[in-house]
């Protein structure tokens, strides 16, 4: 989702902005202050020689508000991003991207705690589904990928390795009688 964003931001031109009475105006402000843009994306906070820098509130026409900290007109550091559909982000920016740790709360229900890279799930961490089962494990490119364990709502668990959120390669899959398969897994 993040991607998304970047992609909005980068549309915006850093060097023509809209007054509220409709003149173009290309500022160098500093400190606190609110602009609307063009298509009605308004930024609210502070200002660096015209970019966006420190705390900020940016609101996009559809809904989605991004909340935290900005650094070159891009969110870096600690924020938070809410959707029109209940989704929320709140962890660590970097670049424009969700980086570092961080929640995601999706609109279905689920939800993932852990590292992410490049607006992608990666590294270690948790997510929960719906229905109850849990996955905790290693991530890569938004999929269960490494070693990793799940547990599931019938009372199975498989703990083992995984690859592109399949079982695949060593594990052992134990049903809720207590009863284990241990082998490879393709």
């Amino acid at each position: 989702m993040s991607v998304f964003l970047n992609k909005l931001l980068k549309k915006m031109s850093r060097k023509k902005i809209v007054r509220e009475d409709g003149l173009e105006k290309r500022p160098p402000m500093s400190g606190q202050g609110s602009m609307t843009y063009p298509g009605g994306m308004k930024y609210t906070g502070e200002w660096k020689e015209g970019l966006w820098e420190g705390q900020g509130v940016l609101t996009y026409p559809g809904g989605i508000t991004y909340t935290g900290e900005w650094n070159d007109n891009k969110m870096n550091g600690q924020g938070s991003v809410t959707y029109p559909d209940g989704a929320q982000y709140v962890g660590q920016f970097l670049n424009g991207e969700y980086s570092g740790h961080g929640n995601m709360t999706f609109s279905n229900g689920k939800s993932y705690v852990g590292a992410w890279k490049d607006g992608e799930q990666h590294g270690q961490g948790s997510m929960t589904f719906p229905d109850g089962a849990k996955y905790i494990g290693q991530f890569s490119h938004n999929r269960f990928h490494g070693q990793g364990t799940i547990s599931f709502p019938d009372g199975r668990t498989y703990v083992g390795q995984f690859k592109n959120s399949l079982f695949h390669g060593q594990g052992t899959m134990t049903d809720r009688d207590g009863l284990h398969y241990v082998g490879e897994w393709k």
